[in-house]
């Protein structure tokens, strides 16, 4: 299954994920192409909450097969975060291989996590989301 989105196995993956109240058709994004012009060698992938549940699928099987994954979640105030439930709890429960980085709160999302401390950020700036990405890939 995981196949059909990444045609190696993943050692590194980096998700961004943008949770909006509406549809929204932005097709650029400062944070997602300052990570793509950094060349680090990891997979990359954007989704947002209005993305087809395979690709979120696919999404949580690179999480949960890479050796180490950064999520970046954008969430915008009342902004459905349901379909990424699976995929904080599996985060939550592989803090060791996790980097969460949070702008914008939604209580489900933050309740698991940051149950844990040392694995998860809120609301860094963009340079120091992008610091604490490069140092975790280290």
């Amino acid at each position: 299954m995981i196949k059909w989105v990444f045609q190696k196995p993943v050692m590194n993956f980096i998700l961004y994920i943008q949770c909006t109240a509406q549809r929204n058709f932005r097709y650029t994004n400062s944070l997602a192409d300052a990570i793509k012009s950094k060349n680090l060698k990891t997979d990359f992938l954007d989704l947002d909450n209005f993305s087809e549940p395979m690709l979120i699928d696919q999404a949580f099987e690179a999480v949960r097969s890479a050796d180490k994954s950064c999520v970046f979640f954008s969430i915008e105030p009342a902004a459905d975060t349901k379909p990424f439930i699976k995929l904080a709890t599996l985060l939550a429960d592989h803090p060791e291989k996790s980097l969460i980085l949070i702008n914008g709160s939604d209580e489900r999302i933050s309740r698991l996590l940051f149950s844990q401390e040392g694995f998860s950020y809120h609301n860094l700036s963009e340079k120091e989301q992008i610091q604490r990405l490069q140092e975790f890939l280290r």
